[in-house]
């Protein structure tokens, strides 16, 4: 949750601490933003009693469900219902980001005017909903954990070049 408290609000701590400045780059700037740690039982958050979600399908399908009571009528941001939204994460959020607007566009591909449908996404299947779908336009992700294999692999590079590794440490690492 540092983006929400420090790189992506509205305020900034003033380097040394003692007062607050306004962060002229936030992206509250330009539109409402709501943070959510992802998944449950992370972070700030806190999981059911079912406990956490055990994949990333599961974790995206029970934050699209969160996300669609929120907007719903009669939900507590059913003011904002109804706009496009953008979807964005960093680290992780390489993983979460596209399985949320996966599933959310999944939804809205599968909405009828008839009423509720039935979603199935990454093997994780949403009970009948009848809740407007999201208006998702779009996802960015940042200093993304796409492939973890691959990235976690050039870490030892990386610090060795920028002076944190000597070449005995670089060595035994690679």
């Amino acid at each position: 949750m540092l983006g929400a408290f420090y790189i992506n609000g509205p305020d900034r701590v003033a380097p040394g601490g003692g007062c607050v400045t306004q962060n002229n780059g936030a992206w509250t700037a330009a539109g409402g933003v709501l943070f959510v740690d992802q998944p449950a039982g992370t972070g700030l958050s806190r999981a059911g009693p079912a406990g956490p979600p055990t994949s990333t399908a599961a974790a995206a399908a029970q934050l699209h469900s969160a996300l669609l009571t929120l907007f719903a009528p009669g939900g507590a941001l059913e003011a904002v219902g109804g706009r496009p939204i953008v979807v964005a994460g960093e680290s992780y959020g390489g993983k979460f980001v596209p399985a949320l607007a996966a599933a959310a566009l999944a939804h809205e591909a599968a909405s009828t005017s008839a009423g509720a449908v039935a979603c199935n996404f990454g093997g994780v299947a949403a009970a009948a909903d009848a809740r407007p779908p999201l208006r998702v336009a779009g996802a960015a992700v940042g200093n993304a954990l796409v492939d973890a294999s691959r990235q976690v692999l050039t870490h030892a590079d990386a610090l060795y070049y920028r002076g944190a590794l000597d070449a005995a440490q670089w060595g035994a690492a690679t």
